[in-house]
């Protein structure tokens, strides 16, 4: 009897210290290994597989089409991984093309970027699929607040070339820049049917730690292997100088129905010249079709060849677009002067506010097509100079607010500094506006805080106004 309760001692003290032998080796494991972030996929469009979508057509050689991405306050510090983007060529897919990627920090606030943090060419992209493009390799900086502008150059003249969805814009977060102006447009200037379908990856810096495993003194832990990751359809790019991207095709009938823009502006491209690298496989996803024939799995037979529509230019064949000619200088009404400088002559002596307030200004209050368009915001300081406060203004339209000037939906506002005078701040700059259906009850809010939103400085103000046809 004795005996055995001195194997059974015996074998409780082995279990206990392969108990802690393995607890141990876990915080060792634990404390090396790199914790790994939440993958975010962050997007202004609302596309998904079978979704309509709109193929772009007018674009030409060194123009950019490229689209602004800020992430929420939590999600910041984050890297970038990878850019996701449908193409198409108005027919059945399969054409290929090679473009320039461009990455410019984003705070302005206008339709030019900021500084470009990252440059490389080219990628070969393939018409009929969502690309995904791995950027991981580029040494791109780590980003700590702020937005950020992804924008592809066209090195031929299309196709392939890209869409947008059509259940409206999300205002000034598309852009184009026309190489034959040399000059950055809001795609607001010209449509406002849908956003550039493109997306940005990212990963985000903060992670919860793993718990400890708990383990029972009474017996001796089973330990389970981790499972082996299995192979996706999409192929891993090698080292190879040019690498093909690995498509799912998808029958295709009839071609997306096409938008041309107006002059597409752009700008050119700023990137340093640097010596062509290899090109980078992108990884494809399969386009909506219009037909409700199920999408296939990987197939490598090509796609079958459509029928072009009748309205669509040949493939291969476009007409480049006018050059934008600026729209004449609008004359506001009498009490206004024009834009960009806002001084409203007062019909007769008025008192001086004896206390800050805050004055929104624009054309009208009734917006049609080919109308000028602009915000300005009039901070009347009568006091002493202010050193630091927030001027915050809200687009308030369908139940929905966006803040300036990221024009994103959470709270966003522009540090400044007032003087003992009127100070004119351009919220959007002037542009003709295109034709964007027909809504009421548009409002722009706007008001001075403190730097800590804790206290209003003076009036806010209020704009009610309505767009149409």
């Amino acid at each position: 009897m004795k005996k055995n309760h001195l194997q059974g001692f015996n074998r409780w003290k082995r279990n206990m210290f392969r108990v802690l032998s393995l607890s141990f080796l876990w915080i060792c494991v634990a404390s090396i290994m790199p914790v790994r972030g939440e993958i975010i996929e962050l997007r202004n469009d609302t596309w998904e597989d079978g979704d309509d979508a709109a193929y772009q057509m007018g674009f030409i050689t060194s123009d950019i089409f490229a689209a602004k991405f800020t992430a929420q306050a939590h999600q910041y510090p984050y890297t970038f991984r990878r850019v996701r983007v449908l193409v198409g060529d108005g027919g059945g897919g399969g054409a290929t093309g090679a473009f320039v990627l461009h990455i410019w920090e984003d705070n302005g606030g206008t339709a030019a970027p900021g500084t470009q943090i990252g440059y490389h060419d080219s990628y070969q992209l393939t018409a009929g699929y969502m690309n995904e493009i791995d950027i991981t390799g580029m040494g791109l900086p780590q980003i700590t607040s702020g937005s950020v502008r992804i924008g592809l150059e066209f090195v031929l003249d299309p196709p392939p070339s890209f869409y947008r969805d059509d259940d409206g814009i999300v205002p000034f977060t598309s852009y184009v820049y026309d190489v034959a102006s040399g000059s950055w447009y809001y795609l607001d200037q010209f449509t406002t049917a849908g956003d550039w379908i493109i997306r940005l990856e990212i990963e985000t810096s903060s992670a919860t730690a793993t718990p400890l495993p708990t383990n029972t003194p009474t017996h001796t832990p089973t330990l389970t292997a981790t499972p082996t990751a299995t192979n996706t359809p999409t192929h891993t790019p090698t080292n190879s100088p040019t690498l093909t991207p690995t498509n799912t095709q998808i029958p295709t009938d009839t071609p997306i129905p096409t938008d041309t823009p107006t002059p597409a502006p752009t700008d050119t491209p700023g990137g340093p010249t640097e010596t062509p690298t290899p090109t980078v496989m992108a990884t494809d996803t399969p386009i909506p079709t219009h037909t409700p024939t199920p999408v296939p799995t990987a197939t490598p037979t090509p796609p079958p060849t459509s029928t072009p529509v009748p309205t669509n230019t040949p493939q291969y064949t476009y007409t480049p677009r006018p050059t934008y000619t600026a729209a004449p200088t609008y004359t506001p009404d009498p009490t206004y002067t024009a834009m960009p400088t806002y001084t409203m002559p007062p019909a007769s002596p008025t008192p001086v506010p004896e206390t800050l307030s805050l004055e929104l200004w624009m054309p009208s209050h009734t917006i049609t097509t080919g109308d000028p368009f602009a915000v300005n915001a009039i901070v009347h300081n009568p006091g002493d100079p202010i050193s630091s406060a927030r001027l915050v203004v809200m687009l308030i339209l369908n139940e929905g607010i966006w803040f300036w000037p990221s024009w994103e939906m959470h709270l966003d506002s522009q540090l400044m500094s007032l003087d003992s005078n009127d100070t004119t701040v351009v919220v959007i700059p002037e542009f003709i506006w295109p034709s964007a259906g027909f809504y009421d009850g548009v409002i722009f809010l706007g008001a001075v805080t403190d730097p800590g939103y804790t206290e209003l400085l003076g009036d806010p103000d209020l704009w009610n106004w309505s767009f149409g046809e």
